[in-house]
């Protein structure tokens, strides 16, 4: 008789977004079977157990925000091992989307966010490499849009970013640049040209 296998990944009470692979160990050529524990009778992923003795399979969610458990079992030569002890995770709701900026877009200046949401809620965005860093708070979604600009100007160049509401997954945005203004060339130009040193530059004595 197989033994039980054992989710490793995701974590127990981990929060899952739209997409997940669930993975763990078992016995080299046995098949792992993952299902919601509420509906066992419908296989959500089959894989063969690899050599190193790993499994993982990739699953999209379609499943309400809220918690739900997990069930996988192990199954050789016709024999199963039954299904493990269930697997709580914590399904966040659908992530706001960006419908601006458009992937490679310039910002003179300020930038500007756009996208979808759910009405009532109220949306943050974040800078893509750290969430933690956020760029605009608490801007309401309205008649299922929201719009935002950053609280304070973001840095010059490349950026992403990131926008979520109340306990919904991150939703990520396409690239975009933010570049000088017209006053700020022209600053620069003036700066430039009356030997007076820029941001980074070291004045040079007689």
């Amino acid at each position: 008789m197989p033994a039980i296998p054992v989710i490793e990944s995701p974590a127990l009470q981990q929060h899952l977004g739209a997409t997940v692979t669930i993975s763990g160990h078992g016995y080299t050529g046995d098949w792992i079977d993952v299902a919601w524990s509420d509906a066992p009778d419908t296989v959500l992923g089959r894989v063969q157990v690899q050599a190193n003795r790993t499994w993982s399979i990739p699953l999209a969610i379609e499943r309400p925000a809220g918690p739900h458990s997990l069930i996988v079992q192990q199954e050789c030569d016709g024999y199963s091992s039954g299904w493990s002890a269930t697997h709580e995770v914590l399904l966040l709701s659908a992530a706001p989307t960006f419908t601006t900026p458009e992937a490679g877009h310039w910002f003179a200046g300020t930038a500007f966010f756009e996208g979808t949401g759910e009405s009532g809620k109220r949306v943050e965005v974040s800078h893509w490499f750290d969430a933690r860093q956020l760029v605009a708070q608490d801007r309401p979604v309205t008649d299922g849009v929201w719009a935002a600009s950053p609280d304070t100007p973001l840095r010059l160049g490349a950026h992403w970013a990131r926008a979520r509401q109340g306990d919904s997954d991150w939703g990520d945005s396409q690239r975009f640049e933010v570049v000088p203004t017209e006053s700020t060339r022209v600053s620069v130009v003036s700066d430039l040209a009356q030997g007076k040193p820029r941001i980074g530059e070291a004045g040079h004595g007689l």
